[in-house]
């Protein structure tokens, strides 16, 4: 295990991602305005929420106190350790569906799956909060299929409220899927309190300082109209398919492969798999289905990268 982290941390995600990020950047302005002008903003003096993640550019803000002159470098190993971690509790999650106390080879198998697919090394070496992210939802669907106390699982979704504004989105449907399974209002609450109250807050300070209750890559992305913006969406990624994926097809075929072989032989391990419960199969869908969104995290990505 620690030679993974060291290898993952040290070399491979750092190896991926050659070059930095624009989206880093902003954070890294962020944070370090934070420290050296007491102001959360891009540019002194302009009140603007570019930085989606406030936790990410806290933590960064800490660093740049210690280490000014290496932020940049500091972040990207510490992004690339954190995913590095998020990477290995996968055998956990595999463990705990599998109703069982102890670990098989097999169980490891999704991660050089999860370590070769280029998204995750990318984004784990790129100084961003996309590896704060991967970490946060691990742990829900850790805890998801452990049954474990639902004051807990509220308080992992609560800390990721503040790592991405769209982790409400995914409060909402384990609420809800909690509540359908159990009938409880009482898990609905304990589920449901912490990240409320945290949510209110962020939007609260941000149309208090910023003027808007949400960062403004929203605005900047949608317009403010959701439904304009995911009708022009879906044409747009229309017309990049098929001007190309011809062309990124045979570059990034192996992608493909490892892709379907993540769907495809899980699913089966899981569906076929002798257990005692048919308990399990409830979360197996939201689990690959959330795999799926990490991998699929780069779609913001260069060009050449969306395929």
């Amino acid at each position: 295990v620690f030679l993974f982290v060291v290898f993952c941390t040290l070399y491979w995600f750092p190896l991926v991602s050659l070059y930095d990020i624009d989206d880093a950047y902003i954070t890294y302005c962020y944070a370090r305005n934070l420290i050296l002008h007491g102001c959360y903003c891009f540019n002194p003096g302009e009140l603007v929420d570019g930085a989606a993640s406030s936790l990410w550019t806290m933590i960064l803000a800490i660093v740049y106190v210690f280490a000014r002159d290496d932020l940049t470098v500091i972040a990207q190993y510490l992004s690339g350790f954190i995913a590095s971690v998020a990477i290995l509790i996968t055998p956990w999650i595999i463990v705990k569906i599998k109703a069982r106390n102890t670990f098989s080879l097999y169980d490891f198998w999704l991660i050089p799956v999860l370590v070769l697919i280029p998204a995750i090394p990318f984004w784990g070496g790129s100084g961003m909060e996309t590896s704060l992210f991967l970490l946060v939802v691990q742990i829900v669907v850790l805890l998801l299929v452990s049954e474990a106390n639902s004051w807990w699982l509220g308080v992992v979704l609560a800390i990721g409220v503040t790592v991405r504004p769209e982790v409400p989105l995914l409060v909402f449907a384990i609420t809800i899927y909690q509540y359908i399974t159990n009938r409880k209002l009482n898990e609905f609450v304990k589920i449901a309190l912490l990240p409320f109250i945290v949510f209110i807050l962020l939007i609260s300070f941000r149309s208090w300082y910023f003027g808007f209750p949400l960062p403004n890559t929203y605005y900047a992305k949608t317009g403010g109209d959701t439904f304009i913006q995911l009708i022009s969406g879906f044409v747009y990624n229309g017309k990049v398919i098929h001007e190309l994926l011809p062309i990124l097809l045979p570059n990034h075929i192996y992608t493909f492969i490892l892709e379907s072989l993540l769907v495809l032989v899980g699913s089966s391990y899981l569906l076929f798999a002798k257990t005692s419960s048919l308990s399990i199969y409830r979360p197996v869908a939201l689990i690959f289905t959330i795999i799926q969104g990490v991998i699929k995290i780069a779609t913001d990505a260069i060009k050449p990268l969306k395929y």
